[in-house]
């Protein structure tokens, strides 16, 4: 006989930036998932996926570039820059200048921003 256990607080202390990460992760993977089954253009949600690879790049200590952001979008160049830009406006996300090269822009997920995906991430788990 086998028995679950359901966290209905969620995970333990100091686990949930594991568990969120792990969630954020799987959430890109079945995303780009799609793109080997249907066109990109079908279903495009590039801000979001911008948000999730943000996510995913602060709780693993990574910083993310414009372009490297622009590319998980997975959107045309000018579509993620415009979706990006939203995101800064909305203040979601920053740009911060590379220290190392001032030539190149570094993106944050914002505090607020990173509270809406641990909020969203936290409900989506619930499903």
């Amino acid at each position: 006989m086998m028995a679950t256990v359901e966290l209905l607080d969620g995970p333990p202390p100091g686990e949930e930036d594991r568990v969120l990460r792990g969630v954020a992760e799987r959430i890109l993977l079945k995303r780009r998932l799609r793109g080997q089954y249907f066109e990109e253009e079908m279903f495009g949600e590039p801000a979001f996926d911008v948000m999730l690879d943000l996510f995913v790049r602060h709780l693993a200590g990574r910083s993310t570039y414009t372009t490297s952001a622009a590319i998980a979008s997975g959107a045309p160049l000018t579509t993620a820059l415009r979706q990006i830009a939203m995101l800064v406006e909305r203040g979601m996300v920053t740009r911060v200048p590379d220290p190392d090269d001032r030539r190149r822009v570094l993106l944050r997920i914002t505090g607020d921003g990173e509270q809406r995906m641990r909020d969203y991430l936290m409900a989506a788990e619930q499903i």
